[in-house]
């Protein structure tokens, strides 16, 4: 819980990435998110349906995970979330990196990531 509100803010006041082309796929899934609660992505549950929304619409549907350097920041912050008594598995850990090995060749793919 504590590592997603941190995660919340930290994107919440990170400045928007540029445009990628990316955003009507994005926009799409977040209202497939939304209409059709439980949502799963890539097999998994998502905990927060509604948080997960509202950071897009904060951000136009941009992606949050344009910076490499933030991304590998957060999956470290998952990884060692064990130091603080949380399990990286509530966090998605697996379904993260098996993304991130996988790439985003696409506007597909980087949809895929960034959700």
């Amino acid at each position: 819980m504590i590592l997603g509100v941190v995660a919340f803010l930290w994107f919440a006041v990170a400045p928007a990435a540029a445009a990628t082309g990316t955003e009507p796929l994005i926009e799409q899934s977040i209202e497939s998110i939304r209409a059709n609660p439980p949502a799963q992505l890539s097999g998994d549950t998502i905990a927060s349906p509604m948080l997960l929304p509202e950071m897009y619409d904060q951000r136009a549907f941009q992606s949050l995970w344009g910076n490499a350097a933030m991304v590998e920041a957060l999956l470290e912050a998952i990884r060692h979330s064990e130091d603080d008594g949380l399990n990286p598995q509530d966090y998605h850990l697996a379904v993260l990196d098996r993304l991130k090995a996988a790439g985003a060749d696409d506007a597909q793919g980087q949809c895929r990531c960034s959700i």
